[in-house]
């Protein structure tokens, strides 16, 4: 088993549990059996129909974005249980709801002006070649 594999098990155990969901509920949900479900929190492994059946369920399509690649998007609703903590809970809130949380969240980070970005590198293409002439 790779690290991977066990990384994902355990990401999608802190989901469930971010939710409240039991792993018989979530396993039910998502319309496979409890004891695939518990075998990919425990080795991580399962087929891709079920990791899409899991995360295909209300509320752990949230964590989707964030089990596959650690990487959250608040500003599409897209949270880790760490953020999904911050902002109040998972089963207590609506996706509307979180939608409206998360674009709070997504306003607190810092906006890149990818013009200014432009401006600056071609500033400093120009003087890198500036010294070659």
């Amino acid at each position: 088993m790779s690290n991977q594999e066990e990384d994902l098990g355990k990401k999608i155990q802190q989901a469930r549990k971010a939710e409240g969901y039991t792993q018989v509920e979530i396993a039910d949900i998502a319309g496979i059996p409890h004891s695939t479900y518990r075998y990919l929190e425990q080795r991580g492994q399962t087929s891709y129909e079920n990791l899409q059946l899991i995360l295909g369920c209300p509320r752990m399509r949230r964590y989707t974005l964030w089990a596959m690649t650690g990487v959250v998007a608040p500003n599409v609703g897209q949270v880790s249980p760490e953020l999904m903590k911050k902002l109040g809970g998972g089963k207590q809130l609506s996706d509307g709801e979180l939608f409206e949380l998360c674009e709070v969240e997504a306003s607190n980070l810092k906006p890149i002006d990818l013009d200014k970005m432009q401006a600056e590198l071609n500033e400093k293409v120009a003087s890198v070649l500036e010294q070659y002439k």
